[in-house]
């Protein structure tokens, strides 16, 4: 009888687990799945998941966090995420998870509207997201580029294949060192560059007291 009940109860809680499952996972999939967007807007929301997945060299269970951007887009700052949806946002605070801090599309689509904003670029076209992709992948310590209408404006004549294409295979261009970080030495030869496969994160801070032990592939052009 003891047995019984005790099989009884385990299956109850088997159940529950089940359904609390299920109902967790109808509050981030649901919403998700009606989003509807312009081709821009999809356009930049593939380019800045996949340049960040790349860089980061991992790709979280839950999804790609606030700090995660931030981290793999130098030009990004935190007022570029007011009013970016997460997660956690679509739950009413009713479930907690751990993906609850997780960006989602839509909250991509408003990260887009804030920093095409703030830096005044435009976003009409295809070539005026990789424009922006690349101001926001490029290192704090570079000099800003021009941001006209343009998208070979934004990038410069002399530079604007370069960096377009370093951009589209996954890199971080450093245009003040004309470098394309974290890029393959095939693509490297392809654009007849100086490929090192293990430079230092701080090779351009002499005076950098701690540096973090990891190799960052260059390709020098």
């Amino acid at each position: 009888m003891k047995l019984n009940k005790k099989i009884t109860i385990i299956l109850a809680l088997v159940i529950l687990a089940v359904i609390s499952l299920l109902y967790v996972a109808a509050q981030y999939e649901a919403p998700e799945a009606e989003v509807s967007l312009e081709i821009t807007e999809q356009y930049f929301v593939d380019g800045i998941q996949g340049q960040a997945l790349n860089r980061l060299d991992a790709h979280p269970i839950e999804g790609l966090e606030q700090s995660m951007y931030i981290l793999t887009h130098p030009r990004l700052v935190a007022n570029d995420f007011r009013d970016v949806q997460t997660y956690g946002d679509l739950n009413n605070a009713e479930v907690q998870t751990t993906a609850d801090d997780t960006v989602t599309i839509n909250g991509l689509v408003q990260l887009l509207e804030n920093t095409a904003d703030r830096l005044q670029v435009p976003t009409e076209t295809t070539n005026d997201i990789d424009s922006l992709l690349v101001l926001l992948s490029q290192d704090q310590s570079t000099t800003p580029v021009n941001t006209s209408s343009s998208s070979e404006s934004v990038i410069g004549a002399n530079t604007n294949h370069l960096t377009k294409s370093c951009v589209a295979a996954g890199g971080t261009w450093l245009a003040e060192h004309l470098e394309c970080e974290y890029i393959s030495q095939e693509w490297c030869s392809e654009q007849s560059g100086n490929f090192q496969e293990c430079s230092s994160a701080c090779r351009h801070q002499p005076d950098a007291q701690i540096c973090t032990m990891q190799c960052v592939p260059v390709c020098q052009l």
